[in-house]
């Protein structure tokens, strides 16, 4: 079908009628909560009671883009289990003690956002019953100072902890079927793995607290990305096996480690300068990886 004549002169029309709506808009909240209204998402809890026939997407913000504070916080409490058709709820600066249990009663909730964005003063309480929700394919909960991880579902597919402050990872988290784990800036000090896992095709727990490089990780043999970045981890005289990432970042960490990763199954990889002369006999040697990138702020430690 031929598009109408009129259809580019048309969205202008639509595009300016938007911009002369947008400044009668009372507060910069109300502009920011614009963008972000249909017939099923909603950006208050009692509004969105109001209509739980039909909300499917509950976004509260006591934060905007800019880092600017709400003016009238927003939280859930026990009533958010009436939204029996709820699919996703974020919360952006939450600014609670705890999440109700009654979370738990949304069955059809498949994806659930907490970030904290230096709202959260203690360790955010999570209900043990988590793992109850059965459909949930995505869990993120960042700057929320916890500091273990969570009981979680069976079917979640993608985990985000990163920004916390946990100190250990189970070895049965690997158990699950996680497409996507980041552990990125807490305080992990070990990873340890059990068994294989085929199903982890992207994990980052880059700026941690690894202090030896974690040998388990071959058994990640699905795995396409790997960030170990900013770890304090040192060299070691026997580098065991790695995982065949594509796609490593190994900034900050000892040479020794680092070119372990310069493999036939390596596209991409991200490491400290090991200076001119090492930089140009890695590139020259190693076709196959597309792109190579050394770290101008960063000398590699060769030891």
């Amino acid at each position: 079908m031929r598009p109408h004549p009129f259809t580019p002169f048309l969205s202008i029309i639509s595009l300016v009628s938007l911009v002369l709506v947008l400044p009668s808009c009372k507060s910069k909240e109300e502009l920011k909560e614009r963008w972000i209204k249909s017939d099923s998402v909603y950006s208050d809890l009692g509004e969105a009671l109001a209509h739980k026939k039909q909300c499917k997407v509950l976004v509260l913000r006591n934060t905007i883009p800019s880092g600017q504070s709400i003016s009238h916080p927003k939280s859930i409490d026990h009533t958010i289990g009436e939204l029996a058709q709820l699919h996703t709820l974020v919360i952006y600066g939450v600014m609670q003690a705890d999440i109700p249990a009654e979370i738990c009663s949304l069955k059809e909730l498949k994806t659930l956002e907490l970030h904290g964005y230096g709202k959260v003063n203690s360790e955010l309480v999570l209900p043990d019953c988590l793992s109850e929700l059965s459909k949930l394919q995505s869990l993120t909960i960042h700057h929320c100072l916890l500091s273990s991880v969570p009981a979680l579902p069976a079917n979640l597919r993608q985990l985000s902890l990163r920004d916390n402050q946990i100190a250990e990872v189970p070895s049965s988290l690997f158990s699950l079927r996680l497409d996507k784990l980041d552990l990125a800036n807490n305080q992990i000090n070990a990873i340890n793995l059990t068994e294989e896992n085929v199903y982890l095709h992207w994990f980052d727990v880059s700026h941690n607290q690894l202090t030896t490089y974690p040998s388990t990780l071959v058994l990640l043999k699905g795995l396409n990305y790997l960030s170990l970045s900013y770890n304090p981890m040192a060299a070691i005289d026997s580098m065991p096996p790695v995982p065949a990432a594509s796609r490593a970042e190994l900034v900050g960490l000892p040479l020794a480690i680092a070119q372990r990763f310069l493999a036939p199954t390596t596209s991409h990889l991200w490491m400290d300068n090991p200076g001119d002369s090492l930089a140009a006999a890695y590139k020259s040697s190693n076709p196959h990886i597309k792109f190579m990138w050394f770290d101008p702020s960063n000398k590699a430690n060769a030891q």
